[in-house]
């Protein structure tokens, strides 16, 4: 029989398929939902002038090269967009692709806060459960005009944004120390594959019956999920009616908790090591909110692609990391117990990896220029290098302070979210009426390869990933009684 901790993290990922679908594929989803011809009708700046790949624009002869922004957008419309779409310039795409940042950035802390007192398992499906419901309610929005959609937006980002914190402080009761970058995997997988299956269903959908039905699908499927998270999950393995004695055992003996006191506020709002991982995933999540909110107007806009050929590109570029993430995962996990390295120096490897292999792809995009194949695979590239993360930053509040990780990780999360807010906005006003300007584009990408190296100066500089003094707890680890020799191979069986 499987272990419950496993079953939770199988639990984790499907929650994390459905949250990350309804919130990634709103970026495909708003190119259907634009009027792109008249925005670029009105551009003073070409497109890519190159002849069109038959393959990825069926309708455009492959001899025929463009004259002006007019005949762009006349001749490269996807033919299976609907015909009813909405008049938002660049500028507002940003206001609505940046509305979900802001108001996850306000409900991290408190979501990890509330989370680590009183236990997770609520505050994940309620979160879930509330992110559904205002997918579902973007079509209505948007009938009524842009800003409906960025309210509807931010409360999504609102009720998702505590599920992630509060997830964490969860896995800092059920996963044992030697399992944590496998148990922060799971919620990654979940997100990968989230973005794998949405993105072409997204784009199959918005073709036909059109954009709405997406909501419709998600927020449904979604609710679902929401439910049987409630029904199955529990906020500690002592409190579910399914965990064995031996894996309980393991568990309390393994985990490194003991009781928690409250929460250290000063000390941790003046902790360097807080503060170092909150700049760190600001950097890495400027880059990726790129490849993330803004590839699918690149896509379109510059290289001509349908929507369609833009869903599964989008899709293509979670299936290389979605590797490395167990890679990173596994492979951290694994030196940590076999070699000689200290954790600290693991966490360093695998960060360097990651962000040296997607600055220098996404440097290397506009020099590219239009060359689709290739800046589709420097594309995949850079987002395949994210799963390295896994190893590197995405455990570290673990590491420095399991027994407030929730808290934690709301607090860098919520920096992190910041580059959100901000970075459509950036991009909004650096190709504002100049959607197909490949040198705008190229500030764009230079300016996320120069963040994403900041980042890891900042990461390899200044992090430690120990446990920091003031994050010591109480009384003695629970660690339970020390599992029998017949226990452990229970457990490698199942990591097997």
């Amino acid at each position: 029989m499987m272990a419950v901790r496993y079953m939770l993290n199988l639990l984790t990922i499907l929650e994390y398929i459905l949250l990350y679908g309804q919130r990634n594929s709103f970026s495909l989803l708003i190119v259907s939902m634009v009027n792109h011809t008249s925005i670029l009708a009105n551009s003073s700046q070409q497109a890519c002038l190159v002849p069109i790949n038959p393959h990825i624009h069926p309708k455009v002869p492959a001899t025929k090269e463009f004259k002006n922004s007019q005949e762009v957008a006349d001749k490269t419309k996807c033919p299976q967009m609907p015909t009813t779409q909405f008049h938002w310039d660049q500028k507002t795409q940003g206001a609505i692709l940046s509305a979900y940042f802001y108001g996850s950035f306000v409900s991290h802390m408190p979501g990890g806060w509330v989370a680590d007192k009183w236990g997770g398992r609520w505050v994940v499906g309620v979160g879930i459960l509330a992110t559904s419901l205002f997918t579902a309610l973007i079509p209505l929005g948007a009938t009524l005009g842009a800003a409906p959609v960025i309210v509807l937006r931010a409360l999504t980002g609102l009720a998702e944004g505590v599920t992630f914190p509060a997830l964490v402080s969860l896995l800092s009761h059920w996963t044992p120390e030697a399992e944590r970058s496998l148990g922060m995997a799971a919620a990654a997988m979940g997100a990968i594959l989230g973005s794998i299956i949405t993105f072409p269903a997204a784009a199959a959908l918005a073709s036909y019956p059109g954009w709405p039905s997406c909501f419709y699908v998600f927020g449904a499927l979604g609710a679902g999920c929401a439910l049987v998270w409630i029904l199955m999950a529990r906020d500690t393995p002592e409190e579910h009616p399914w965990v064995s004695a031996q894996e309980l055992a393991h568990i309390q003996h393994h985990r490194g908790r003991g009781k928690l006191r409250a929460v250290p506020w000063l000390s941790l709002l003046s902790s360097r090591a807080v503060w170092v991982l909150a700049l760190t995933k600001f950097c890495t999540a400027w880059s990726f909110n790129v490849l993330q909110v803004e590839l699918s107007t690149y896509l379109h806009s510059v290289l001509h692609f349908s929507l369609s050929m833009n869903g599964w590109l989008n899709s293509a570029l979670y299936i290389g990391e979605l590797g490395l993430l167990f890679v990173g995962a596994l492979g951290a996990d694994w030196l940590r117990a076999h070699s000689r390295l200290n954790i600290t120096t693991i966490r360093k490897l695998f960060q360097t990896s990651a962000c040296l292999l997607c600055a220098c792809c996404l440097a290397a995009v506009p020099l590219a220029e239009c060359h689709s194949i290739i800046v589709a695979a420097l594309f995949i590239l850079a987002t395949t290098s994210y799963g390295l993360l896994s190893g590197g930053e995405s455990p570290m509040a673990l590491d420095i302070c399991p027994a407030f990780s929730g808290v934690v990780t709301g607090i860098t999360n919520g920096v992190a979210n910041i580059s959100g807010m901000i970075s459509p906005l950036v991009i909004g006003l650096l190709i504002q009426h100049q959607e197909g300007d490949l040198q705008r584009w190229s500030w764009v990408f230079y300016l996320a390869a120069g963040m994403t190296l900041l980042g890891l100066v900042v990461f390899v500089v200044g992090v430690r990933a120990e446990p920091e003094p003031w994050a010591a707890e109480t009384s003695d680890l629970d660690s339970g009684p020390e599992p029998s020799s017949d226990q452990e191979p229970l457990l490698d069986q199942h990591l097997d």
